[in-house]
């Protein structure tokens, strides 16, 4: 503890980062200061008004690392980055395991617009987040029937020699063989990047230009078609609350919390209106005040977001203001303000904030304590050892032992925990060999588990009978995984419902079909099942992609996916004659004559 003090007492009086640890080195804090010196002493002050969490904290310190900063910006940036690398104990960390959707408008000669989960530092333009996959859909259904732009793949694209069904439905343009010109098409584009910016008025405004200028040169059926889409573009107004006589863009930030939890929200005002929200959850955040979990929130969420507002509107004044704005500034490019009102519009709309964000935090508890009750019941009925808060089920996905995958999948407190999901593909195994594929992906995952000192789920569950349940024991005994239950869940064909077997028992465990614990394990084995299969035909589709057949006149994915499937793989479709070939289901005499011409050359 001397040796401690002593190091708080030659801390630099500069900006830095400091990094509290446990006595196996383990960090528990990371924390960010104007003076390294100041803040970090004023742990060790024996006053009255510090919280249970920092006493707790100060007791467990048994050293402390730090980082000397630039600036104050720059610890701001670099305690966020600590904090997510470390995730320690006594941070208040922002928890999201949701992959949500964004529309992205490409940035090819001829743009195209699409759903992706994510953003990714290209040129494209992206628009979200939804949380709301309907209302996605609804915004997307709606763009495509107001402009006209195209959704088919740059490989059908640049292929096609005539207009697809899209075209003669009027939901596109057809680009591809140049019945549109680039100018024109542009005009479009720019028309959906507005519409998506909130820029409605503006487009309106353009739209009714365009639709004049097309009337004056007599093109009525061009002026028709804008003045349809000024139509939809203002129904879309009509149903747009109006927050904002500014018409800037902003984001609305509200926290709502009870007990531990808390639950932060962020309401997306675009152009003046309402677009969108998204919530976050925070777990264990002690007597931390509300004004140091905002600040918190607001670095690590604009540290992933692309796209940063003018004004961030919040309900209280926020720890370290000025240097969060002096950051916010410097990642937008230009001036970014955090502002607390006290009346007017912005007030009413930091309510509905509020109101969202409670209602969250009310939704989030109440899936929870169904959650505990169901792991609670999971472990009554299978007699388990653990609670299982943490589960990894695993899951073999191949046909004939080709293209071999395994899916891991993680539930935590009775709900998927998707950015642990991980996809195994298998090296060792040939042929259809599902046991010992099964027992390769245990040892691989579990091995570095031991390796690296990690901590162990509390169940893992494996797909199938008796027979995978002693592959997975095997490899526990092998590993000594003490402490860990394990299980494994099968469907027979015939069975009335899903047989649970468990160590050391001769039977399958019965659960009723009506019990939220069978729902729970079946849920669990198709999340698995469904993030196998999923691999399996991403690697089968690369495959299909490379394969020879692709190349050949008249020959698409379709009619190669029939060939190697029928056949069994790319030699014996090029061993075939063209009677063998003409009797795979979807190819024609003309196709097989094609097929039998390309590999050997014609006659």
């Amino acid at each position: 503890m001397d040796s401690l003090k002593e190091k708080v007492r030659t801390l630099p009086d500069l900006p830095g980062v400091y990094l509290m640890k446990d006595e196996k080195a383990h960090v528990l804090y990371v924390g960010k200061a104007k003076s390294l010196k100041k803040r970090v002493s004023s742990y060790f002050l024996k006053t009255a008004g510090q919280s249970t969490k920092t006493l707790s904290l100060v007791t467990h310190i048994s050293d402390i690392d730090y980082i000397v900063t630039s600036s104050e910006v720059e610890a701001l940036i670099l305690e966020n980055n600590l904090i997510k690398r470390y995730r320690p104990r006594y941070n208040v960390i922002l928890r999201d395991d949701k992959n949500y959707p964004y529309l992205r408008l490409s940035s090819e000669e001829y743009p195209k617009l699409s759903v992706v989960r994510g953003v990714k530092k290209d040129k494209a333009h992206y628009f979200g987040p939804y949380t709301s996959a309907t209302s996605m859909r609804e915004t997307l259904r709606l763009i495509r029937r107001v402009f006209p732009v195209r959704g088919c793949s740059d490989e059908a694209f640049r292929g096609r020699k005539r207009p697809c069904l899209n075209y003669q439905m009027g939901r596109c343009l057809a680009p591809c063989v140049g019945l549109i010109g680039k100018d024109e098409y542009g005009e479009i584009v720019n028309g959906i990047r507005m519409f998506l910016e909130g820029k409605n008025r503006e487009l309106v405004r353009n739209l009714g230009k365009e639709m004049v200028e097309a009337s004056s040169m007599l093109d009525f059926e061009n002026a028709a078609k804008i003045r349809d889409r000024i139509s939809a573009v203002k129904k879309v107004l009509e149903r747009q609350s109006i927050t904002s006589g500014k018409l800037i863009d902003q984001d609305y930030l509200a926290v709502s919390r009870k007990g531990e939890e808390a639950q932060a929200i962020v309401l997306f005002v675009r152009g003046g209106s309402v677009t969108g929200s998204k919530s976050f959850p925070f777990s264990k955040v002690g007597e931390t005040p509300d004004t140091d979990i905002l600040a918190s929130f607001v670095t690590q969420f604009y540290t992933d977001e692309k796209f940063i507002p003018e004004e961030v509107v919040v309900p209280f004044e926020i720890v370290e203001k000025g240097v969060i704005e002096r950051w916010l500034t410097e990642r937008k490019g230009k001036s970014v303000k955090v502002v607390r009102p006290v009346r007017g519009e912005r007030v009413k709309v930091l309510e509905m904030a509020r109101k969202n964000a409670e209602l969250a935090l009310k939704d989030r508890l109440g899936l929870e304590e169904t959650g505990n009750k169901n792991l609670e019941g999971l472990k009554d009925i299978l007699q388990l050892r653990n609670l299982p808060q943490r589960i990894e089920a695993f899951d073999i996905s191949n046909i004939g032992g080709k293209e071999a995958v395994a899916s891991m999948i993680v539930f935590e407190g009775g709900r998927p925990k998707k950015g642990d999901y991980r996809h195994f593909k298998i090296k060792t195994i040939e042929g259809a060999n599902d046991y010992g594929m099964m027992a390769e992906v245990l040892l691989r995952r579990y091995s570095r588990l031991v390796s690296e000192g990690e901590k162990f789920p509390d169940l893992i569950m494996v797909d199938g009978g008796k027979g995978q349940l002693n592959v997975a024991l095997s490899v526990a005994k092998e590993l000594n995984l003490e402490g860990v239950d394990i299980i494994s869940l099968a469907k027979e064909r015939g069975e009335a419902t899903d047989r649970v077997f468990v160590p050391n028992v001769k039977d399958a465990k019965q659960i009723p079909r009506d019990s939220p614990v069978l729902h729970l394990l079946q849920y669990i084995r198709d999340e698995s099942h469904r993030f196998a299969i999923t691999y399996h035909k991403k690697l089968r589709g690369k495959k299909l992609k490379q394969s020879d057949l692709l190349d050949i006149p008249g020959i698409g994915e379709a009619k190669t996916k029939a060939l190697l499937k029928h056949l069994g793989s790319l030699d014996k479709v090029k061993e075939a004659d063209e009677g063998s070939l003409a009797k795979v289901p979807g190819i024609t005499k003309k196709d097989a004559e094609a097929v039998f011409s390309w590999f050997h050359g014609n006659p």
